[in-house]
């Protein structure tokens, strides 16, 4: 059964599923929605956890011996599957064998990168679906993330007056991880009073130099030294640099796709009008679909889907230094050749 964010928390507290998949490149609704069953799973005894990170060489017996391996006097467990694609046929066998004997005291719960409707239709899936929920964590586009933030706010009895809630919607851009930082400290700063743009505007200023935003559109600009700043403090402040990946993939998807349009002839002005692009973002996006090509955009993107591999699986110690590569380059500094002249 598919059940979409904003009504997961009150699903699952319907009747707590024997096996959820969250999937998606939301990474911030991935999380909560882990959060809201880890939770929920904690408050009806479920106090076992194991985790197995899942890739193309991984034994599913693994897991077929942990959801088997319950005794009578066993505690009630969770099994978290964090899988990087989609599982091999041996997994996809193992998934069916266990949505086909459900095991009371024990949860499953398997994340993953998107899984396309062509897969949805399937019959291995359509089998592991029947017995649990699978919940499409899809990217907030522009168009719903007011009714997102108005949300989110009032979850944490934060009242905006109308110009103040409008300067946040353009300040977060569709970063989730952003969105949910400003409201959390606007909740704190304020408690539940109206908060007036003047008020919204003193309390961001503190941090709208240094944060994964800034850093987006420092990079977009084409503004290399601002980029390498705003990185290296990003790094020192200890920020999750997979929320960090997954917001550069979505601006590379997004000038993907406009430079797909130029290509067939439009112009930079035409493909950045609202809602694709926001008015104040319009000449920064335009610069950048100036500089980057095409070719070189995809190019970027598959650079960056790696970069976001190594980061989710813990393999690579350099993974900032990829970041602030990849970040140089989209502002269009050639990383590589300095590294030549240099070496």
């Amino acid at each position: 059964m598919r059940v979409y964010p904003e009504s997961f928390s009150q699903t699952i507290h319907h009747q707590l599923p024997f096996l959820t998949w969250l999937h998606g490149e939301e990474q911030l609704l991935v999380e909560e929605g882990l959060e809201a069953l880890r939770s929920l799973a904690s408050q009806q005894g479920y106090s076992e956890r194991q985790i197995f990170h899942v890739d193309k060489q991984f034994d599913w017996s693994e897991i077929l011996f942990a959801v088997n391996d319950v005794g009578l006097f066993a505690s009630r467990k969770v099994i978290e599957c964090r899988l990087q694609g989609l599982p091999t046929k041996a997994g996809k066998d193992a998934l069916i064998q266990i949505a086909n004997r459900p095991i009371d005291d024990i949860i499953i719960i398997i994340t993953s990168p998107k899984i396309e409707n062509s897969t949805q239709k399937t019959k291995w899936f359509k089998q592991i679906d029947e017995v649990g929920v699978h919940v499409p964590c899809w990217p907030i586009g522009r168009e719903k993330l007011s009714g997102w933030l108005k949300e989110r706010a009032k979850r944490h009895h934060v009242h905006l007056e109308p110009q103040a809630f409008q300067l946040l919607v353009e300040l977060v851009e569709g970063n989730l991880y952003a969105a949910r930082q400003e409201i959390e400290k606007l909740s704190l700063i304020f408690g539940s009073q109206s908060i007036s743009l003047q008020e919204l505007e003193a309390a961001v200023s503190d941090n709208a130099r240094f944060n994964v935003f800034a850093l987006i559109d420092a990079m977009i600009s084409g503004d290399a030294k601002r980029v390498l700043s705003i990185s290296q403090t990003l790094q020192k402040e200890g920020q999750a640099i997979i929320g960090i990946i997954a917001l550069i993939a979505r601006e590379l998807r997004l000038l993907l796709d406009l430079s797909m349009e130029v290509e067939k002839g439009k112009s930079p002005a035409q493909v950045t009008t609202p809602p694709k692009v926001w008015a104040s973002r319009k000449l920064i996006v335009q610069s950048a679909l100036q500089r980057l090509q095409h070719r070189q955009l995809h190019r970027l993107l598959n650079q960056c889907i790696r970069l976001d591999t190594a980061a989710k699986s813990s393999g690579s110690h350099d993974l900032w230094l990829q970041l602030k590569s990849l970040a140089l380059e989209i502002a269009g500094v050639d990383v590589w050749q300095r590294q030549g002249k240099h070496g």
